[in-house]
């Protein structure tokens, strides 16, 4: 395979063949590779049999020899990405697509890059299909039937997913990838570390091509950190780059003093010191943006709250969970716990000496804290948890007794409907919302006021084959006469299964349908 070129009008992707694509109708042998397939009957106009097979023979050439390294030490993979190394070996990746109204060489910022198991995921075949798309557009117009960007883009994503298909059956990606792996020769040190440092993006669980290439540039400082501290790898990794980290030192030495310049002084470090390699996972949940603001903010947290430990997960979860969900994030938290850390930081010393047995009370006391914010005085504050838990079940009860005593009720669209595999049963009383916020743990109790106006209807998802087990909480806004789905939430504001969530899109639906009722 060779680098595309603009003014090549055919192969616009992949090896050029031994005769252009558009002879090769005079020969039969090309319907021998000839895909049994045809388009929706809208689109036949555009479908060029003899072209789809010579796309379908360069695409599996391409699979099969995957990588080309050139003579000036660059790599090109499946004809749509090239990768160069730069002068301190880090590596940058350009695309073959439109930019500019043209195909041309584009280059990609490292952080969209993926850099384990290249290429990642099916983005390639997308760029072969724009490419090819392109080719077959050029075609169009040469012969006098251009067609329009819609018509192209409804056949090239009905072709690829019969090419992607296939491709299944006709190749192995895995040898694929392996093959661009050997032509690529990554550092096997500098992707192992590289696979520790933060992202804070969705798809958090593959290292990215700007992680790989910090760690190339300070290679030897990473691996004393890993054999030293192994711990502080992603908080390293997220600020070892700043314009104001020290350039002197030692790594662990250099990290402790930015950490100080930045107001996390001793007991900070000795935390870090202390912990696991996962100290930092909560920041993965709970953070979005810049991920050495994000684990400085953390820090500063597990500082406010005075902890000589690694914070227990089912702890971190639940506090950040209070100011945080999986669509509701920012880069920093710290301000909006600060007002309750002395509170919980006494809650969380006492946790983490039993926290299996205390793991079902700590929302429920992380709530009493936070509402009533009791003064402690130094015998409550020996008392230790069982106290905490007692003087919670207290405060529950009287919040209860206030709820039952509550007669606001409203009315709903429907009292219960059997959805797929769930029961969805509407929210009408204070009660029921107060309910459904003590089971979940999150803030459902908070619309009343809403629902009881009319303006939001709140449901309890729950399995069909168990109505008591909730499953999550859809919340559904009344716009111009219509209902929309505004959230669905499953226990402490996680994201709800996929089947569960469905059923809540269809359930939107059956609400506005004039002649069907849920």
């Amino acid at each position: 395979m060779q680098p595309l070129l603009e003014d090549r009008p055919e192969p616009l992707f992949g090896r050029s063949p031994a005769v252009p694509w558009s002879l090769q109708a005079e020969f039969a042998s090309w319907r021998d590779a000839a895909p049994s397939w045809l388009p929706p009957a809208g689109l036949r106009r555009l479908h060029v049999p003899v072209l789809v097979a010579s796309l379908w023979r360069r695409l599996i050439d391409a699979v099969r020899e995957p990588a080309l390294r050139l003579g000036d030490g660059s790599v090109v993979v499946l004809g749509i990405a090239v990768f160069e190394r730069d002068a301190e070996a880090g590596l940058h990746a350009s695309l073959w697509r439109q930019k500019d109204g043209r195909l041309q060489w584009d280059p990609c910022p490292d952080d969209e890059v993926v850099v384990q198991a290249v290429p990642a995921g099916w983005v390639w075949l997308d760029l072969i299909r724009r490419a090819a798309m392109v080719e077959l557009a050029h075609h169009l117009q040469a012969i006098g039937t251009p067609a329009t960007t819609g018509e192209l883009e409804q056949y090239g994503r009905a072709l690829f997913a019969h090419l992607r298909r296939r491709l299944a059956r006709h190749a192995d990606l895995r040898v694929m990838r392996q093959r661009v792996a050997r032509e690529l020769d990554l550092d096997p040190a500098a992707l192992r570390i590289a696979r520790r440092l933060m992202n804070l993006l969705p798809d958090r669980g593959l290292p990215r091509l700007s992680y790989y290439n910090t760690v190339v540039r300070h290679r030897e400082a990473f691996l004393a950190l890993e054999r030293e501290l192994p711990q502080a790898i992603p908080l390293y990794g997220a600020l070892v780059d700043r314009d104001d980290f020290p350039r002197r030192g030692w790594p662990a030495q250099a990290l402790h003093r930015y950490l100080v310049e930045h107001d996390l002084g001793p007991a900070v470090w000795r935390l870090i010191v202390a912990s696991g390699t996962r100290l930092f996972l909560p920041v993965r949940d709970f953070y979005r943006g810049d991920a050495g603001s994000a684990m400085l903010d953390y820090l500063r947290i597990l500082s406010d709250l005075r902890l000589q430990v690694e914070p227990h997960p089912h702890f971190a979860w639940c506090l950040l969970s209070r100011v945080a969900n999986p669509a509701y994030r920012f880069e920093r938290h710290c301000e909006h716990l600060a007002r309750h850390r002395h509170l919980f930081g006494h809650a969380a010393r006492h946790f983490m000496r039993q926290p299996e047995v205390a793991k079902a009370d700590l929302p429920d006391v992380l709530e009493w804290l936070a509402t009533e914010r009791p003064q402690l005085d130094k015998l409550q504050r020996r008392a230790g948890w069982p106290w905490l838990v007692a003087r919670t079940c207290e405060w529950l009860a009287l919040r209860r007794n206030e709820i039952d005593a509550e007669a606001l009720t409203w009315d709903t669209p429907f009292d219960e409907a059997i959805v797929g595999d769930f029961v969805c049963r509407s929210l009408k009383s204070v009660r029921d919302l107060w309910d459904e916020a003590r089971a979940m743990h999150h803030c459902a109790d908070g619309y009343a006021a809403r629902c009881a106006a009319g303006d939001v209807l709140v449901v309890s998802v729950r399995a069909g084959s168990d109505p008591g087990r909730r499953v999550a909480t859809a919340l559904f806004v009344r716009r111009s006469g219509r209902w929309e789905t505004d959230q669905v939430r499953s226990a402490a504001n996680r994201c709800p299964p996929r089947d569960a969530e469905a059923a809540v899109v269809r359930l939107g639906g059956l609400l506005n349908a004039p002649d069907e009722s849920p």
